[in-house]
């Protein structure tokens, strides 16, 4: 399944890895499991964000990641994973566009042939399902690093495993990476039971600020610019909102507005027990999962909250 893959990274010194915009577990986790092997077999690497790593997996970072290109990456193979399209590249597209090669890893839905070679799989639970088999396709020695950024990437990507796409295959792969010694009771804390107080001010906004719909089954909520922003809280504190939302008794589907910039909202999508979600967000020129998936509208805010309103309830 990566043998083109693989021919590619034999052809280049240089490999820039495209975790998609707005990282969450799934692409950080994924693309520094990737970026240690790709040093073990000698190759150079980067992994290119539009942002800094966010701070619940914050201690995933490391000297692989950053915002700006190093010197030293001409004639470079471009490696994007996680990603279902170009549009998740975003700002990084100038740097994509003078690679030479483009190779893909993925696990969403799509059709979108924006690399040369692309392995995608939307069966798999997390794109660190993928990652996994593929850095044993290349014969590396996994170590305890690579194994917890590959663990907490599933995690973190199954919603701790309650999601329905956390099958046989994700538990037998989770078990298979305990054997490199992940701490699994470590990063379970470091990722749930860590918050930092605005955060938790920010979640607790988005509940107030909650409309339900449909008899309670549907919930739709927002959290303003002006709000995070005067908390000199960073975005990333709004990722995790729509858990507290999808939470509630009795909600079957739910999406917040998180206002990254004026006028400019992130759109997160949720169902509890199958619905999808995911043909919302195409409509507006984003994408995902079924049961997960997100979108950006550029608009006024009452425009776009009762776009949104009228949206959620379709999928009842």
């Amino acid at each position: 399944m990566f043998e083109q893959i693989i021919s590619e990274i034999n052809k280049y010194n240089n490999v820039i890895i495209f975790p998609h915009t707005n990282m969450d577990g799934d692409s950080v986790g994924s693309a520094k499991a990737l970026a240690l092997a790709l040093k073990k077999i000698g190759k150079n690497v980067v992994v290119l964000g539009d942002e800094a790593v966010p701070e619940y997996v914050g201690f995933l970072d490391h000297e692989v990641f950053a915002t700006v290109l190093p010197c030293g990456f001409e004639n470079s193979l471009a490696f994007a994973v996680d990603c279902s399209d170009n549009t998740r590249i975003e700002n990084r597209m100038d740097v994509w566009n003078n690679c030479k090669s483009h190779v893909c890893i993925d696990h969403h839905p799509g059709e979108n042939n924006f690399a040369e070679v692309i392995v995608r799989d939307p069966k798999a639970s997390a794109a660190a399902m993928l990652v996994f088999d593929f850095i044993k396709e290349l014969n590396v020695s996994i170590d305890k690093e690579i194994a917890e950024a590959l663990y907490t990437a599933i995690l973190t990507d199954t919603g701790n495993f309650k999601y329905s796409s956390a099958g046989a295959s994700t538990l037998r792969a989770v078990a298979d990476l305990y054997e490199y010694g992940v701490d699994h009771v470590r990063i379970c804390n470091l990722v749930y039971d860590n918050k930092p107080l605005k955060q938790v001010q920010i979640e607790t906004s988005a509940i107030n600020n909650a409309e339900f719909l449909a008899n309670g089954q549907a919930i739709v909520s927002y959290v303003r610019y002006d709000y995070w922003n005067k908390l000199e809280a960073p975005y990333s504190y709004t990722e995790n909102a729509i858990d507290s939302l999808r939470a509630i008794k009795g909600v079957e589907v739910a999406a917040i507005l998180k206002e990254k910039e004026p006028s400019v909202f992130k759109v997160s999508l949720r169902s509890k027990n199958g619905q999808d979600v995911s043909g919302i967000a195409r409509k507006y020129g984003g994408g995902g999962h079924k049961p997960a998936a997100a979108c950006t509208l550029n608009m006024p805010f009452e425009e776009a909250f009762e776009l949104i309103k009228k949206e959620i309830v379709t999928v009842l």
